[in-house]
């Protein structure tokens, strides 16, 4: 490699370091790096199975951003006429 192509790759190898993303895995909390680990954001194939299986167990939830008016048909149809109450 010529010198301007080897200075080249060094910028770029240390670009790349500098972009990795470095966490700790979910699972055991150990350090993982997004250039290093395979599995990342998990540390290795165990925590990401237990992941997954955690999702699987439904041992996880997402939450909803509103309920569901219960005023509203689900079907978005019309509603049944309720005896009880009076129509105009």
């Amino acid at each position: 490699m010529s010198p301007p192509a080897f200075a080249h790759h060094l910028q770029e190898a240390a670009w790349r370091r500098e972009l990795a993303m470095k966490f700790k895995c979910p699972i055991c909390r150990k350090p993982t790096d997004s250039e290093a680990d395979r599995d990342f954001p998990f540390c290795s194939d165990r925590c990401r199975l237990t992941d997954l299986g955690n999702w699987a167990a439904e041992k996880y939830k997402v939450a909803a951003e509103s309920k569901m008016d219960e005023s509203e048909p689900e079907n978005g149809g019309t509603r049944e006429p309720d005896p009880n109450h009076a129509s105009e």
